[in-house]
């Protein structure tokens, strides 16, 4: 698989009733492009249809049943916790990629925090606290995310550590 690129778009929520639309009307032309040019299609949902089981299903590709997610929250005794990377109990591909010998980049995917081991870098998403060094890995020589806007509102404090 040497020399071989695979780039992973996740888009929560979205549907291509509006994606394709707005591509083909201009207003969406890095989606037009990468429509063009990769793969692309609609996926069903989990069961239950929601964000953070959905996630864990696509990163372990079992369902909510095998890998514990089934919800935002984890109850237990009189109270609950938030779900995180750690509630997962199966391996994600960027986990088995890793130990295959891989380089991989996970950024803003939900229900990964606290960040993993990867053979690459890792920048936690939603469910991630405000601030702190486990969003990231590995913690290498910064480098600052940003777009053509600014930073990214969620990772407005964090640093990508590439691993070289």
């Amino acid at each position: 698989m040497t020399g071989h690129r695979i780039l992973i778009l996740g888009v929560d929520g979205a549907t291509f009733d509006l994606i394709e639309p707005w591509a083909a009307a201009g207003y969406l032309p890095n989606f037009a492009r990468l429509m063009a040019r990769g793969v692309h299609g609609e996926l069903e949902s989990t069961l239950p249809p929601v964000t953070s089981p959905a996630w864990p299903c696509f990163m372990t590709g079992c369902n909510p049943g095998k890998h514990g997610v089934f919800d935002f929250i984890r109850p237990h005794g009189d109270g609950f916790d938030l779900v995180n990377s750690t509630s997962i109990r199966q391996p994600t591909i960027w986990q088995i990629l890793s130990e295959a010998g891989l380089q991989v980049g996970v950024m803003n995917v939900p229900v990964t925090y606290p960040a993993q081991p990867v053979n690459g870098f890792m920048i936690t998403g939603l469910l991630s606290p405000p601030a702190g060094r486990a969003h990231l890995l590995p913690g290498r020589p910064a480098l600052s995310v940003r777009t053509g806007t600014g930073a990214l509102p969620h990772c407005a404090a964090r640093t990508i550590h590439p691993r070289r």
